[in-house]
């Protein structure tokens, strides 16, 4: 018994002048609906038409009975294909993994050497954000002071012995400790000694946080400290910034962008995820891979389907 199955939705819509747009609201599709004829029933008087969606049903497809009826010298682009894009993986998860195992090591705080006078019983936790353009990293050694209403502490190097720091899009993470508590935070002075093969370097924030109370400090800078570049200066002092400021409009398109390429978008990720992500390279990359695979199953799936589809004729809108 052979039998055709064709699957198609129907939809009423009549068009509300105070939205401007087209809904739904006491219109379905009647009875007499079919693929060439729309029957609505609406329980209001107004401008009203239908849309079809028809449901193209895909190509047979029997993927083991296509590789094992398939021939090199018959077809080798398929074969050549596959094979390029393996090995274009094979080489990128060997990379990704390497670039996994070094972002590992960048994960985590480093606890900085306190004030020498007194005991330190009071942290502190300082978030450093590198900026993203190119050659924004800093080979030079970099110092910071706390300034609040309450005083301010030493100058402190910002230093971690097991790991390299302040690279281009890093965030370093560092616990210092303070012999006093400094009261609420309104300014941080940051240097470099311009030493190293690369001294320039390009602040993003500072983000501070009293572990004692929790509050939050946010110090924007966004400019270079180097000779070469800007203003020329190795040092600057940043004021607290406010929410107004943290909330405008350029700093948040700013933040939210270099969030949803580096971390949100599935293939620009592959280079720039951040190292704090549970979601590795690796799966990253085995992800572009699936979703590559897929897109290429589902081109075969509906090659060549238009041509035995013939589109039914507009529905005229009745009034």
């Amino acid at each position: 018994l052979n039998y055709t199955v064709q699957i198609y939705s129907t939809q009423c819509l009549y068009f509300n002048e105070e939205i401007e747009d087209f809904r739904s609201d006491g219109c379905q599709p009647g009875p007499l609906t079919n693929t060439s004829l729309s029957h609505c029933r609406c329980d209001h008087l107004t401008a009203f038409g239908s849309g079809f969606q028809f449901f193209i049903a895909p190509n047979k497809l029997n993927i083991l009975k296509a590789f094992q009826t398939l021939n090199f010298k018959e077809n080798p682009v398929v074969l050549i294909a596959l094979s390029v894009v393996v090995g274009i993986y094979l080489l990128t998860v060997i990379w990704a993994r390497r670039k996994d195992r070094q972002d590992t090591k960048k994960v985590g705080a480093t606890i900085l050497r306190g004030d020498q006078n007194g005991f330190n019983d009071h942290f502190y936790q300082i978030i450093v954000l590198t900026g993203s353009r190119s050659q924004a990293s800093t080979s030079a050694r970099v110092f910071l002071t706390l300034i609040g209403e309450g005083g301010k502490s030493g100058p402190h190097e910002l230093e971690d012995n097991n790991r390299t720091i302040f690279r281009e899009g890093g965030v370093d993470t560092f616990i210092l400790p303070t012999s006093r508590h400094l009261g609420s935070l309104y300014a941080v002075h940051v240097w470099h000694d311009n030493t190293g093969p690369c001294p320039s370097w390009f602040l993003d924030k500072i983000i501070l946080q009293d572990l004692s109370d929790g509050k939050k400090y946010s110090f924007l800078c966004q400019r270079w400290l180097a000779v070469e570049e800007g203003d020329g200066r190795v040092d600057c002092l940043l004021s607290s910034a406010t929410d107004k400021q943290i909330s405008t409009l350029s700093q948040v398109f700013s933040s939210q962008t270099s969030k949803a390429f580096n971390d949100g978008h599935l293939w620009c990720s592959v280079v720039g995820r951040p190292a704090y992500s549970p979601f590795t390279r690796v799966q990253r990359v085995s992800c572009c891979l699936s979703l590559l695979l897929c897109t290429m199953v589902t081109n075969i799936m509906f090659f060549g389907r238009e041509a035995d589809f013939s589109k039914p004729p507009p529905v005229d809108i009745l009034g």
